[in-house]
């Protein structure tokens, strides 16, 4: 796959997602690299499919600005090696970048291991004390309720 269409699928990645998720994007770019560089190998390992670098949205204060954006990195060649076809690397994209995206948002991969990490997150409802994210995992679903806290500190 050229480099080309598979930015194409990291855009149509962003394009899918809930409005409420796509809308609170802030100052951050996505890049597409081949592989990590060996930096990145020696810290997160050689199979690294995705890397978010920046000041996620919950850790922003009043003070936060003139930053440089925070960057989401794909690794295309460590994303096909999983793959068997065009579909499965869509797929992996689109699971990879809500991995990253989530690190945006002030989520850790230990509350992501906890969740069991979803292919699919669907904005069920919006209050103004929480917002309720439903989860579809396979045949399960789980539902992770942010606090008014994090809402107000990241969504409002």
């Amino acid at each position: 796959m050229t480099i080309e269409k598979f930015e194409e699928l990291a855009a149509k990645a962003i394009k899918g997602l809930p409005g409420e998720f796509r809308g609170r994007l802030d100052n951050v770019v996505v890049i597409v690299k081949p592989a990590p560089d060996k930096a990145q190998e020696r810290r997160f390992g050689r199979g690294l499919l995705g890397l978010y670098e920046g000041i996620p949205l919950t850790d922003r204060g009043q003070a936060y600005s003139g930053a440089m954006p925070d960057k989401i990195t794909l690794f295309k060649n460590n994303i096909e090696s999983l793959c068997r076809d065009e579909e499965e690397v869509e797929q992996r994209v689109r699971r990879t970048m809500i991995h990253e995206i989530a690190h945006h948002f002030g989520i850790s991969d230990e509350e992501l291991i906890k969740l069991k990490f979803p292919p699919v997150v669907q904005v069920i409802s919006t209050e103004k004390s929480s917002i309720i994210f439903q989860i579809h995992i396979r045949r399960s679903a789980y539902t992770t309720i942010f606090s008014s806290k994090l809402y107000a500190r990241c969504c409002s």
